[in-house]
């Protein structure tokens, strides 16, 4: 039997390095809207490969994106930050250059989740209600 019990209202996750972040939950449009705008970033650095080559240049400045484990890792990390740009509402602990309250920004949002250990568990955070509801065998 399913149990209607999917998060609905924003909570806090606490990521490393000190950083707070108040998310919506995950739903599906969230789920779908950051797959859509990871894969849209995916071809786009495609896309410069190719004009480059076309172009009869070499692609220097580029990540690898014909190596499987690099594309897998680039695919992640593009998740991370349109997860990041959808889902945080609110933060605390993060900070510019210069020690100043960073603003919540999209551009922000995605910089933030270009930490690794802020990626993971960012991602982690937001996708643990679902599995442990899937894990109950309510999913």
């Amino acid at each position: 039997m399913f149990r209607l019990a999917m998060p609905e209202e924003p909570a806090w996750l606490d990521l490393p390095l000190g950083v707070r972040v108040k998310v919506r939950p995950l739903t599906t449009a969230l789920q779908q809207a950051a797959s859509a705008a990871a894969r849209r970033e995916i071809e786009r650095l495609e896309a410069a490969h190719r004009d480059i080559v076309a172009a009869g240049g070499t692609v220097t400045d580029l990540p690898p994106i014909d190596d499987p484990a690099m594309r897998e890792g680039l695919a992640v990390a593009a998740l991370a930050r349109a997860y990041a740009r959808l889902c945080i509402l609110q933060w605390e602990g993060v900070a510019e250059a210069d020690g100043s309250p960073a603003p919540l920004t999209s551009a922000n949002a995605a910089r933030l989740a270009e930490h690794h250990a802020i990626a993971v568990a960012l991602i982690d955070g937001l996708t643990r209600p679902l599995e442990e509801l899937a894990r109950e065998g309510n999913g």
